[in-house]
């Protein structure tokens, strides 16, 4: 949370932001339990002759091209990178990764509003999720299409059509393939001062292509979804914003249907200032959440977050975060054919940053993060230490 993105009172001025930007990024860390394993479990060897090792060192370079082009009333976003990972004992996960996101806003009129996109990504899998060392990689797709109509002076309707779609490179993880079909309505009352309140009703369908093996059993995880909601929005500013959605989500399963979901969801994010250099940031959930690196579909997680952030200057910030999460597993159909309790995983995350932004062309955070997991299954259980130091230069 940069002084110079006008998120701190005392630092309200935003910088401009550039047409047009080339950037080199690198992160250089070591992790003590790279593939998050428990502490029972023997380190994952190298190779024949090698016991394996916990911990590692590793090393990220990047570049990327990003910039805004602005023309009448619209906007053009873009955002485009590719980085190499290397790694000092397990270098057969040495690989390339690669990201991208265009997004352009529509303006016609008074009344009519939009913004249509894409962002794509092809990276290494969760190793938290995993516990074990695979060089599969994880290609993420995701396209967007929304309207918002002021059909009155104060009355909006929104529109959102989206799509997702997750593949693995590894033949042995392709049952995790899925594409997931949304789309969203809304009808909100909008004040002059931003501040909105309305209902949304959003409807979804996830496919699956290739079937899940489970024990003997093939199965289809294809679903439907439908949520109703209540939204307030209070726009994000110097001062602080909120954003609250609570309402219904119902998910029904093509093939196992006891593991079918029925109940409340919402999130709440509140960020507040409660002086000119401090700026917290929290956050509460229940949701329905993929999970792309298991045999389970899908979790329901319970979490939240608080974050506070202190410029200490306009160009140096001391930040902190911690994050709780309890996840259940009922999109796994494992535990309903062999009739035994769906896993159940409780984590924490402690993270320390120390940010220095002297001006556009440099930054860079040092950071260090603390976590855990525990679960109802064996050698789910984990603790972690990651340091890292990142360092960006724009041209």
């Amino acid at each position: 949370m940069w002084p110079s993105e006008g998120l701190f009172p005392g630092f309200p001025d935003r910088e401009l932001e550039r047409p047009f930007s080339g950037y080199l990024i690198t992160t250089v860390g070591w992790d003590d339990n790279i593939f998050r394993l428990t502490d029972e479990a023997p380190p994952v060897p190298v190779d024949a002759d090698d016991e394996g090792s916990r911990d590692d060192l590793f090393a990220k370079i990047g570049a990327g091209v990003e910039g805004k082009v602005d023309f009448s009333r619209q906007s053009f976003r873009f955002d485009v990178s590719a980085s190499h990972y290397a790694f000092d004992t397990y270098s057969l996960l040495d690989t390339w990764e690669y990201s991208g996101t265009a997004d352009f806003f529509w303006v016609i009129g008074d009344r009519l509003k939009g913004a249509f996109g894409y962002t794509g990504s092809e990276r290494l899998p969760d190793f938290g999720e995993l516990q074990f060392a695979s060089e599969d990689k994880v290609t993420s797709q995701y396209a967007h299409f929304g309207i918002d109509w002021r059909m009155l002076s104060r009355l909006e309707l929104r529109l959102l059509a989206e799509g997702f779609e997750y593949s693995h490179a590894d033949e042995a993880r392709e049952e995790l393939d899925n594409r997931v079909q949304a789309g969203t309505a809304g009808l909100f009352y909008v004040a002059p001062t931003g501040f909105s309140i309305g209902v949304q009703y959003r409807a979804a369908e996830g496919e699956y292509p290739n079937r899940q093996l489970v024990g003997a059993t093939f199965v289809d995880n294809e679903y439907e979804e439908a949520e109703g909601s209540l939204v307030v929005q209070v726009p994000f500013a110097t001062t602080g914003g909120f954003d609250l959605r609570v309402g219904h989500t119902e998910r029904i399963h093509e093939d196992v249907e006891d593991r079918d979901f029925e109940g409340f969801t919402g999130r709440a994010q509140l960020r507040v200032a409660p002086s000119a250099k401090i700026f917290l940031d929290m956050a509460a959930y229940r949701e329905i959440r993929a999970i792309e690196e298991l045999a389970a579909s899908y979790a329901v997680v319970s979490g939240g977050s608080f974050g506070p952030a202190w410029a200490i200057t306009s160009k140096i910030v001391l930040q902190a975060s911690y994050t709780y999460e309890q996840r259940d597993f009922e999109g796994d159909p494992g535990f309903v054919i062999v009739d035994a309790p769906p896993r159940e995983d409780k984590s924490n995350i402690a993270r320390l940053s120390l940010g220095y932004r002297p001006n556009y062309h440099f930054e860079g955070v040092l950071a260090f993060e603390h976590g855990n997991r525990t679960a109802n299954v064996a050698f789910a259980d984990y603790d972690y230490n990651l340091v890292t130091l990142t360092l960006k230069a724009a041209l």
